[in-house]
C-alpha cells in the first residue's frame, strides 16, 4: 500500500477491507482488469502516476472514472494520470497475465464472473 505517498486514499481505502467484487477488463487502456471499490471518496492524493508508465502489478484507484481499482498485467496504453494505491505482492505477479486473460474472455466471450479479493495479509 502506497501509505506513505498517499496516506488519505490508503485511510479510506482501509476501512472498506476485506471485499470480494466482480472484476472487469479494460477496453481501451489493454492489459488492465478493474473493479469497483466498495468506497466513495473525494480525498486527495499526492502520488500519481500515468496509467501507461505504470509496472506489471501496480495497484491504481481511480476516482475520475468511478471509484475503481485498476491492475496492470501487461502493456498499457492509456495516459491518465491517475492515484498510486500499491503493488501486487511479488509472489503473486507472476500468475496476473493469466488472471487477465481469463477476465478478458469473460468480459467480452463467456461472461463468467471472476471474482477479485483485497485484503491485508
Amino acid at each position: 500500500m502506497a501509505a506513505n505517498e498517499n496516506p488519505e486514499i490508503v485511510d479510506k481505502f482501509l476501512q472498506v477491507l476485506p471485499f470480494t467484487v466482480p472484476q472487469d477488463h479494460g477496453v481501451v487502456s489493454e492489459e488492465t482488469i478493474f473493479a469497483w471499490a466498495p468506497l466513495v471518496t473525494t480525498a486527495q492524493g499526492h502520488l500519481f502516476e500515468r496509467l501507461r508508465d505504470a509496472p506489471i502489478g501496480r495497484i491504481h484507484f481511480s476516482q475520475a472514472t468511478g471509484q475503481k481499482v485498476i491492475i496492470h498485467y501487461g502493456g498499457v496504453t492509456e495516459d491518465l494520470a491517475i492515484l498510486v494505491l500499491g503493488e501486487v505482492l511479488p509472489e503473486y505477479k507472476d500468475q496476473l497475465v493469466e488472471v487477465g486473460h481469463r477476465v478478458l474472455q469473460s468480459t467480452f466471450e463467456t461472461k463468467e464472473d471472476i471474482m477479485l479479493t483485497i485484503k491485508l495479509v
